[in-house]
């Protein structure tokens, strides 16, 4: 059996590394899931079993003279007959023999089960074939309940665990299950990783552009640290490109905002000619053609990498998948985000995160996992839900070194941290809120926490003590072998 997909979930040449336990041996061991689709096909059977195992049941079946049809019924030759296993079973059970018109059925669908506890006999082959479309009623019912659902990529139906309203968990709700250790010390696990296609770095933390969190001076120190800062937009263009320009001075990766207005279309032309690589396209709803149009002219344009989002619509990904160098997930889950108060839009980060994960790896695309980084911890699940990298804000935003001002508050000094559509900021940057619209984001007081090189250095230390406790040596690995359970 499949441990870590439903049968059908994926392409049936798909690549991807799944874990499948032998239905005879039970032994656990990791395959391509291509091999088990092939498997599957020629035996007609939806067991799945180990290699001696396989060789094994083949031999028996060979000295019992057990063959196997093309749509997957056993039987043995007799006198010059066929005689199937499933009628000879029925038989045995009945005590007596089948008549002509009577049908025997495998109640679980696999037709090399033949326990008599799984055959059942019908009169007439019309029973039985009523049978079968109750069946096919029933998926369609639970289809329209929301407890099966079709996925697009492969053309089939999967079960939807537990819920018709799918649950939405966030990283609080999960925690990460002990395995072996392969490593001989968690210093040896490899935490780098491609956060963007082609661009890859020593530590896969962002820091979210956002105008109080970063500026050139964060961003540089962040690429010195092995990190990496997005410049934000909320200022005039003029002093923005300076800012990329003194990034670009000093450092190889340098990464810019901008929205999806025309005008904004100049302001990148301005930032790559200051030395941007890497534009975020800046918008909170991220699903619309006009985003993904617009990302795609800026990507042929300019020939950056194009990072879009922001997401948590699977669909939205394929539609991405011609141009986009990484996708942001997460709606909602900033700390000073107030989109789920007016809104109403939001899921927890570790089920968004973790939907994305097999399209990730299908289509090569870097998920960058914005939103919900509260502890060292949740970096980690998110990194092993799927993510290549978190963007965060807030653990940012009470460093010394961060853009965020220092004001006093009942005469203890605080960090203020502040979302990009509250109204704080929207009146620094444009003197306004826009008419007809309604403020996203709040103000945050924060207290004054570690410098960026301490804090880098812990959440290191948790995302390698994770992989170790996964069993893995690196993040590909630790996204293959992690396996979680549910704590709330």
């Amino acid at each position: 059996m499949l441990i870590d997909v439903e049968f059908g979930a994926l392409s049936r040449n798909s690549k991807q590394i799944v874990r499948r336990k032998c239905d005879r041996c039970e032994v656990i061991e990791s395959i391509e899931y291509r091999n088990i689709y092939l498997s599957r096909s020629r035996r007609k059977s939806n067991a799945d079993y180990c290699v001696p195992c396989a060789r094994e049941l083949a031999s028996i079946n060979r000295r019992n003279g057990i063959c196997s049809e093309s749509n997957g019924y056993l039987y043995f030759q007799r006198r010059n007959r066929r005689v199937f296993v499933h009628t000879q079973a029925a038989e045995d059970g009945l005590g007596r023999k089948l008549t002509e018109t009577e049908c025997v059925h495998h109640i679980d669908g696999n037709k090399t089960n033949n326990d008599i506890d799984n055959l059942f006999v019908f009169e007439n082959h019309k029973q039985h074939m009523l049978s079968h479309n109750s069946i096919e009623e029933m998926a369609f019912q639970l289809f329209k309940r929301g407890v099966i659902g079709f996925n697009k990529l492969t053309g089939r139906y999967y079960l939807i665990q537990n819920n018709v309203i799918p649950i939405s968990y966030g990283f609080e709700h999960i925690a990460i299950s002990q395995k072996k250790n392969i490593i001989k010390s968690r210093l040896d696990a490899d935490i780098s990783s491609e956060i963007i296609r082609g661009i890859r770095i020593k530590i896969p933390i962002i820091a979210s552009n956002m105008s109080t969190v970063v500026h050139s001076d964060f961003c540089i120190k962040l690429y010195d640290l092995g990190a990496l800062g997005v410049m934000h937009r909320a200022d005039d263009e003029s002093f923005i490109v300076s800012e990329v320009r003194r990034i670009a001075d000093r450092c190889q990766h340098v990464a810019a905002s901008i929205g999806i207005t025309e005008d904004q279309v100049g302001l990148c032309a301005s930032l790559v000619d200051g030395g941007a690589n890497i534009i975020f396209i800046d918008v909170a709803h991220g699903y619309s053609d006009f985003v993904l149009n617009f990302g795609r002219k800026i990507k042929s344009e300019f020939g950056v990498k194009v990072v879009v989002g922001n997401t948590t619509n699977t669909e939205m990904f394929k539609e991405a998948s011609d141009f986009a160098d990484a996708i942001k997930v997460g709606i909602a889950q900033g700390y000073a985000c107030e989109t789920k108060n007016t809104a109403g839009c939001t899921e927890k980060q570790f089920s968004a995160v973790l939907k994305f994960k097999e399209l990730s790896q299908k289509y090569g695309i870097p998920i960058i996992s914005d939103g919900g980084i509260r502890e060292p911890a949740d970096f980690t699940k998110a990194i092993g839900a799927g993510a290549s990298s978190i963007m965060a804000g807030k653990i940012f935003a009470e460093c010394p070194e961060s853009a965020a001002e220092i004001v006093m508050v009942n005469d203890v000094e605080k960090k203020l941290y502040a979302g990009m559509a509250s109204e704080y900021v929207q009146n620094l940057w444009k003197g306004m809120v826009k008419e007809g619209t309604c403020t996203e984001g709040g103000v945050r007081y924060l207290d004054i926490g570690m410098p960026v090189a301490k804090l880098l250095e812990r959440y290191s230390g948790a995302l390698r003590s994770g992989i170790s406790y996964s069993g893995s040596c690196d993040i590909r690995s630790f996204q293959d072998n992690v396996e979680f359970v549910r704590i709330a």
